[in-house]
């Protein structure tokens, strides 16, 4: 059976998205729920996750704009409650989760091939520790 590939619309993609940030549903739930096949959630984070949370672009920015722990009150400029900046940083979170396992897969994928290159031509490509560079 050949497999066609899905053609998900750009803007139920940022919803998708966006339900994936601001509530608890995990993305297997949200693949069920939206009959979605692959590693498509991840994408899309990555893609439309800045644009949607506005963090990734001022991350440093927003690291700096740490609120007073004693009279919960913003130190710069912020005027997010503390309620509304600890929902802001569980969805920076659940992002930033989502990007490292997207990440660790792609390390995975990268050694897996690298495994695979290395048994098929017979060559070794990764670095050993401690040995030499040749001199060119």
């Amino acid at each position: 059976m050949k497999h066609t590939r899905q053609h998900v619309p750009e803007e139920l993609k940022k919803s998708i998205v966006q339900e994936y940030l601001t509530t608890e549903v995990t993305q297997r739930e949200l693949y069920e729920r939206y009959n979605l096949r692959g590693k498509n959630i991840n994408t899309w984070i990555l893609k439309f996750g800045s644009e949607l949370r506005g963090t990734w672009a001022t991350k440093s920015d927003s690291m700096k704009k740490k609120t007073n722990v004693e009279d919960q009150k913003p130190v710069s400029g912020d005027h997010l409650s503390p309620q509304e900046e600890l929902d802001r940083l569980k969805r920076e979170n659940a992002a930033l989760k989502a990007a490292l396992d997207f990440e660790k897969l792609k390390n995975e994928a990268l050694d897996t091939m690298i495994s695979l290159a290395e048994e098929h031509f017979q060559i070794p490509i990764r670095k050993k520790s401690g040995a030499k560079q040749s001199k060119l």
